[in-house]
């Protein structure tokens, strides 16, 4: 939580979080930032299945509303 306003808050990169108050209190020099964001290439990767199964549906709506005239009469015999 943040002193001045009581909400809750990110750290900075140069804090870590105090475990006896809960307060975010400045880190030992040269440690890492304690939110760093290491899941780059794993979000990218689900947003692009994420968008592949979107457009699948989007061609299975198509599809189905308008249908070709072979399937309208019956089909190939």
């Amino acid at each position: 939580l943040d002193p001045a306003t009581g909400l809750p808050r990110s750290p900075t990169p140069g804090e870590v979080k105090d475990p006896a108050t809960g307060q975010w209190v400045a880190g030992p020099a040269g440690s890492r930032p304690p939110m760093s964001k290491s899941l780059a290439k794993m979000n990218e990767i689900g947003i692009l299945y994420c968008t592949i199964a979107g457009m699948l549906n989007l061609i299975v709506i198509i599809d189905a509303a308008f249908p070709s005239a072979g399937r309208i009469r019956g089909g190939r015999r």
